[in-house]
């Protein structure tokens, strides 16, 4: 069950949109139910601090609360902080903020205006990504994901889509995918622990996706990977990773 949350503090407008998500919802078949519906942006920010984050969540946000004295961008930033896979949608007449939700990497679904004529078919197409997005949540099988925080941003990372990982310095490791690289606190002994049977310690610096690997130099003591990356691997482990590779 999708959870959908609506912050808006125009009565009117509120009631609006309670009722067009109810419809949308409905006629897409999403299993989808409105939980929360307030102009308190603060009781949005409890209420993704106090469920179960294993359950997706839709919120429908404004960026302009005066009367609590706080910002659609401040709240989004809350949510993320307990919430790093739920889908922010904003809804709005302040167009002059839109990139300063991206700036700050909210990583929100769609920034759409109060007055646009379409504005129906965004909200419409908005929910039927959610359904496609969860929709291949279900076909990949366990384990799926990784979650990891860099700084103050969160990265949902599908595990197989993971070339390789190394060390770096002062105790940080680097995730490699075919889209980014991304840098963290931590270690490859704790990461190890998350990832399948794919995986495959080379080195004390490196782990590497065997599904990835394009060829094995055995001269130079490197895995080179086809993004042409070149992962070190200690001489005595190359026999297991052959074999490894043959089954």
């Amino acid at each position: 069950m999708i959870e959908i949350i609506i912050a808006e503090d125009n009565l009117d407008y509120q009631n609006f949109l309670q009722k067009y998500i109810s419809s949308c919802i409905n006629d897409i078949k999403l299993d989808a139910r409105i939980n929360l519906i307030t102009d308190n942006p603060n009781k949005v920010i409890k209420y993704a601090s106090e469920h179960n984050t294993d359950t997706t969540k839709v919120y429908f946000l404004d960026i302009k609360y005066d009367k609590y004295k706080t910002n659609g961008i401040i709240v989004g930033k809350e949510i993320r902080k307990h919430d790093p896979f739920g889908y922010l949608i904003y809804i709005t007449v302040h167009l002059q903020y839109a990139t300063d939700i991206f700036q700050h990497k909210l990583e929100a679904l769609d920034y759409i205006y109060k007055e646009d004529a379409d504005i129906k078919e965004r909200i419409t197409q908005c929910i039927e990504i959610v359904k496609e997005e969860e929709s291949k949540k279900t076909v990949r099988s366990a384990p799926e994901r990784i979650l990891i925080k860099a700084g103050t941003n969160y990265y949902n990372l599908w595990i197989e889509d993971i070339i390789y990982i190394e060390s770096s310095l002062h105790r940080k490791i680097r995730v490699h995918t075919q889209n980014q690289s991304i840098e963290y606190y931590n270690t490859l002994s704790n990461i190890e622990q998350s990832l399948t049977d794919a995986f495959f310690k080379t080195h004390r610096s490196y782990i590497v996706n065997t599904k990835f690997i394009k060829a094995i130099d055995a001269k130079k003591g490197v895995v080179i990977m086809k993004n042409n990356a070149k992962c070190l691997i200690t001489k005595s482990l190359i026999k297991d990773l052959e074999n490894m590779l043959k089954t």
